[in-house]
């Protein structure tokens, strides 16, 4: 469990009490929040839909998160905007929410579109690869719309096979 510190705190109050409502900041390489109440603060962007390993987007959130809860702030999650990891706006069309396709290379591995979620992976699709096994599984109207993989087939299948 992350502990937050005395200076975290006053750190944290002095920068968001000094925000006006509707004021935004900026996390750097995690997302913009923007103050919505007097002791409110949202989540409107997320700036890299593909966590790095050591310190994940998700948890620099979720520490924001806890430090709101420890000074007595309401954090809310909506988002406007996410972004990739390359700072392209993430590809998540509405009218195909649900859509779901499983590698044609019989790896295993399936993929479908979701609303995004903070502590979502996003993977985009590129020229018809399957970001699993790297081979040409998804037709051409998956090129450029951002999915969810799940990989558990494919686990499966390669643990089977040792």
């Amino acid at each position: 469990m992350v502990e937050i510190d005395e200076d975290e705190i006053k750190w944290a109050y002095n920068l968001w009490n000094s925000m006006m409502i509707g004021g935004t900041w900026e996390l750097p390489g995690m997302g913009l929040y923007r103050r919505t109440g007097d002791a409110q603060l949202t989540l409107i962007e997320i700036h890299q839909s593909v966590p790095e390993p050591a310190n994940s987007l998700f948890q620099q959130h979720q520490y924001i998160a806890l430090l709101a809860n420890e000074m007595g702030w309401e954090m809310v999650e909506a988002i406007e905007r996410a972004y990739d990891k390359d700072s392209e706006p993430l590809n998540i069309p509405e009218d195909k929410i649900g859509r779901v396709a499983a590698c044609s290379s019989e790896c295993g591995s399936v993929i479908r579109i979701e609303p995004f979620v903070p502590g979502t992976i996003c993977v985009k699709i590129s020229d018809g690869l399957c970001p699993v096994c790297g081979e040409t599984g998804f037709d051409p109207s998956w090129n450029g719309i951002h999915v969810v993989v799940d990989d558990r087939g494919y686990i499966l299948k390669i643990t089977e096979e040792e």
